[in-house]
């Protein structure tokens, strides 16, 4: 089962190519090989995207984790490369602002594949 209510279409983005559409999150590649991901603003509840979404959601989970982000900078790296959105990107009322990062392991995602 893929946990949505109905899949949703992937936005296009001139000079990124589509690459995962996720629960809540959408990841793209830009020109330069660097993985942009994209929080929207759909609700996922126990592994189920709703079918309403929650205007400005993805701008405002964006803007938490650059928050901790940078709060936490000089403690612990991270994958923020830029927040500027590429040109011809669709309105952050569409998708929420970018954020383009690395590609790594995450603490959790390493855990789980060693076990």
């Amino acid at each position: 089962m893929s946990g949505f209510v109905e899949k949703p279409e992937p936005v296009e983005v001139p000079g990124l190519q589509h690459l995962h559409t996720g629960k809540v999150r959408d990841l793209y590649r830009n020109e330069r090989g660097e993985l942009v991901m994209v929080a929207s603003d759909r609700i996922s509840a126990y592994d189920w995207v709703l079918p309403t979404e929650i205007p400005e959601k993805g701008k405002i989970l964006t803007q938490l984790s650059l928050w901790w982000f940078d709060l936490l900078a000089d403690l612990v790296p991270n994958h923020v490369l830029s927040t500027e959105l590429p040109a011809g990107a669709p309105p952050t009322g569409r998708v929420g602002p970018w954020c383009a990062a690395r590609c790594g392991w995450s603490r959790s995602s390493a855990w789980r594949a060693a076990i």
